[in-house]
């Protein structure tokens, strides 16, 4: 698993690999391109992240997390 000071490409290979087993074992829409969810949520959380810093607000962060693990998925 990447470390929180990996890169963000080493990020989005462990999330890619984590979406992956999810498919293969039914939790997920087999459907879904891994990767590019796992890249999309890499940016989102940096994007979080950034804002947060400039803010010092989690508002941004937290909003983001929200909408990638509670809004449904298309069929």
């Amino acid at each position: 698993m990447a470390s929180a000071s990996g890169r963000p490409h080493e990020w989005q290979g462990a999330l890619g690999t984590g979406i992956r087993s999810m498919q293969a074992s039914g939790c997920a829409d087999s459907g879904i391109e891994a990767e590019r969810l796992a890249g999309a949520m890499v940016a989102a959380i940096q994007g979080g992240v950034v804002v947060m810093r400039s803010t010092g607000t989690t508002d941004h962060l937290e909003s983001a997390l929200e909408v990638m693990f509670t809004q449904p998925q298309p069929a």
